[in-house]
């Protein structure tokens, strides 16, 4: 993943501490592991870093990636965040040295609004406090489906559409959101950086059905016949 100093520009206070969600395990060459608590601050000149603040409007989803290059299988944490409140997070990575944390926060369509990085980061068992300045993704990322229909069979059986990044800064995250009255629909990757294509398959059904997904703020119709 590209670093994100030179591509965000800075705006306002993601106020969150990482607790009590668990990430995946990596393989470390150290031993041991270290509790670790992300929290967001200000990166405004003359505000401290790491000043609580509520979390703002257009962020309602976070996502944490820890990488190294030990690492054997990333780290991945996340959660939704409720606007207007704080939140937290907590993750336990392997002990050693030159961890990254890399931190997105997405808005209610699946698209990255801000974004921040931690590098590098050593740990040795006792737990800590790392600071993730976030900012603000300006220019804003969009994308664009194609096709933005399509058609699976009763089966299930996926095909495939292009999501596309229409906009010029580099690779922007975004993630899938589900449509509670369609929850039969599936999606591979539910997330990702940038243009690739994706997978659009649903559960078998005995009859036709008529459904929607949205994908990096684009909406998908998917009619199962």
């Amino acid at each position: 993943m590209k670093s994100l100093a030179t591509r965000l520009s800075l705006l306002m206070v993601i106020p969150l501490l990482l607790a009590s969600c668990g990430g995946g395990s990596g393989g470390g060459s150290g031993s041991g592991t270290t509790p670790v608590s992300i929290t967001f601050g200000s990166v405004q000149k003359g505000v401290a870093k790491t000043v609580q603040a509520p979390v703002p409007a257009d962020a309602q989803h976070v996502l944490l990636f820890v990488e190294a290059a030990d690492i054997t299988t990333r780290i991945e944490a996340e959660q939704p965040v409720t606007p207007g409140q704080t939140a937290t997070l907590n993750v336990t990575v392997p002990n050693g040295i030159d961890r990254r944390f890399e931190v997105w926060a997405y808005n209610s369509l699946g698209l990255e609004t801000y974004a921040g990085i931690a590098f590098p980061v050593n740990l040795t068992g006792t737990p800590v406090t790392v600071p993730v300045d976030m900012q603000a993704r300006v220019p804003a990322c969009q994308f664009q489906l194609n096709p933005n229909f399509v058609h699976v069979s009763l089966g299930g059986t996926p095909v495939q559409v292009q999501l596309i990044q229409v906009t010029a800064p580099p690779a922007c995250a975004w993630m899938t959101v589900a449509d509670p009255q369609s929850p039969w629909i599936t999606v591979t990757p539910t997330k990702g950086f940038g243009s690739q294509p994706i997978m659009i398959g649903a559960q078998p059904a005995g009859a036709p059905r008529f459904g929607l997904v949205t994908i990096a703020g684009q909406q998908l119709q998917v009619e199962q016949m």
